[in-house]
C-alpha cells in the first residue's frame, strides 16, 4: 500500500489543502484506491535555524517507480514543500498477520 505521510502541517490550516492536491494527484495516476494519507503530528524544525517550521511529505512505498511517479505526481500539484521518497522492503497485508 502506498503511504503518503504528512510531517509538522498546521491541521486546521494546512491539511485540508494539502490532502486536496494529493487526492487529485493519486486520482489522476489511477492509484486513489492503492494509497492512504498519514497525518503525523510533529513540530520539524531544521536543525541550525531559528523559528523556521519546515513541514515536509513523505512517500512510503515498496515500488521505486510508483514512488517516482508519486514525486512527480506531487511537484506537478506544486504542493510547495520538501518531498521525499522511502522506499520499504516489505508491505504484508493483515490478513496474513493474523
Amino acid at each position: 500500500m502506498l503511504n503518503i505521510m504528512l510531517y509538522g502541517f498546521n491541521v486546521t490550516a494546512d491539511i485540508g489543502a494539502m490532502k486536496t492536491k494529493i487526492d487529485g494527484a493519486m486520482k489522476e495516476l489511477g492509484f486513489e484506491n492503492n494509497a492512504i494519507t498519514t497525518i503525523v503530528s510533529a513540530f520539524v524544525w531544521p536543525c541550525g535555524e531559528e523559528k523556521a517550521h519546515a513541514p515536509f511529505i513523505r512517500v512510503c512505498s515498496t515500488d521505486l517507480p510508483q514512488a517516482r511517479k508519486v514525486v512527480g505526481a506531487l511537484k506537478m500539484a506544486k504542493v510547495g514543500v520538501l518531498v521525499e521518497s522511502l522506499i520499504l522492503s516489505d508491505s504484508i497485508p493483515a490478513t496474513e498477520m493474523r
